[in-house]
C-alpha cells in the first residue's frame, strides 16, 4: 500500500534527524527472514515496506500485544491504517527500524492527503 502523505512526511523528518536509521536504510530484509521472525522471543512486523522488530516493545503496546504477535513475520500496514494510528506513530516505530523489506516497495508513492485542516 501507498503512504499517506503525513506518514511519509512525518517518516521523511524523522530519518533525516536519525542518524541509526540512516545507516539502516540500505539493510534489505527478505520475505523468509521477517517470516522466521514470528515468535515473542523475535517478533518483526512490516509496514509500508520497512520492518520494525516489536519484540521489546509488543507487551506495552496500547492496542493490546495480541495484534502484534497475529502479525509477527507479516506485513502489518492493513491492520496498522485500520486501527486509528496517527502519523506520529510512524515516527515512535523508527526505535525498532531493521531495515527495507525486499520486495517491498522501498519508496512508497505518497498518497495526496484529502483531510481538511
Amino acid at each position: 500500500l501507498p503512504m499517506d502523505a503525513d506518514f511519509q512526511l512525518i517518516w521523511d523528518l524523522a530519518k533525516k534527524n536519525n542518524q541509526s536509521v540512516k545507516q539502516r536504510l540500505s539493510m534489505r530484509v527478505t520475505r523468509e527472514q521477517l517470516e522466521s521472525h514470528d515468535q515473542e522471543d523475535s517478533l518483526w512486523v512490516s509496514i509500508y515496506g520497512k520492518v520494525f522488530d516489536l519484540t521489546s516493545f509488543f507487551m506495552e503496546h496500547p492496542g493490546g500485544w495480541e495484534v502484534i504477535l497475529d502479525h509477527a513475520g507479516k506485513d502489518a500496514t492493513t491492520v496498522f491504517l485500520d486501527s486509528e494510528h496517527r502519523p506520529e506513530n510512524m515516527r515512535d516505530l523508527m526505535a525498532f527500524y531493521v531495515g527495507e523489506l525486499e520486495g517491498g516497495d522501498p519508496l512508497p508513492q505518497v498518497l495526496p492527503n484529502t483531510s481538511e485542516t
